[in-house]
């Protein structure tokens, strides 16, 4: 069973993959989007982005043997194409094929915390509850199973062991 948050940017989704990997001993995938960004051939908020951070997060949904934790979701990449007008055709053949995350534990990080400007997250409240917003839109839309978790990190942490371990 494999581990993915989804939320909007700044919600806390690293935080806990970087808290929560090695108690949990599961292999950590984190900031997909950040190294496609890092690598420079692709600029923030196009459609290439979007469709490259899907094929590699699909990639890795299927072909990693061992279990592991992701700061990101197909959901979220979802939300941002849709919230950008971009086709997401490709997107919702790879959650067809990994059976809507149903043998998996998603979990959804609300906004509680303060954006922080960090060079590479979209900047605006307003930005970020419309990512919200899609993301729980589109995890309706195809009745995927998932967990909130709220409250401080610790807080989050301590909900996210739980339900892994209801969920095992």
């Amino acid at each position: 069973m494999n581990i993915y948050f989804s939320g909007s940017h700044g919600t806390g989704k690293t935080t806990l993959v970087e808290n929560l990997y090695t108690p949990l001993n599961l292999i950590k995938i984190k900031e997909i989007f950040r190294s496609v960004m890092d690598a420079g051939v692709y600029k923030q908020g196009t459609l290439e982005i979007q469709q490259n951070v899907a094929s590699v997060m699909y990639g890795i949904s299927t072909q990693l043997q061992q279990n592991f934790i992701s700061d990101r979701s197909l959901i979220d990449v979802m939300a941002y194409s849709e919230l950008q007008n971009f086709a997401t055709d490709d997107i919702e053949i790879y959650l067809k094929n990994l059976n809507y995350y149903k043998n998996d534990l998603i979990i959804f990080t609300p906004i509680e915390f303060p954006l922080v400007k960090d060079g590479v997250r979209f900047e605006g409240k307003e930005f970020q509850q419309q990512v919200e917003d899609k993301i729980l839109e589109i995890l309706a839309r195809y009745k995927i199973n998932y967990k909130v978790v709220s409250g401080s990190v610790e807080s989050r942490i301590k909900q996210v062991k739980a339900f892994y371990q209801e969920k095992k």
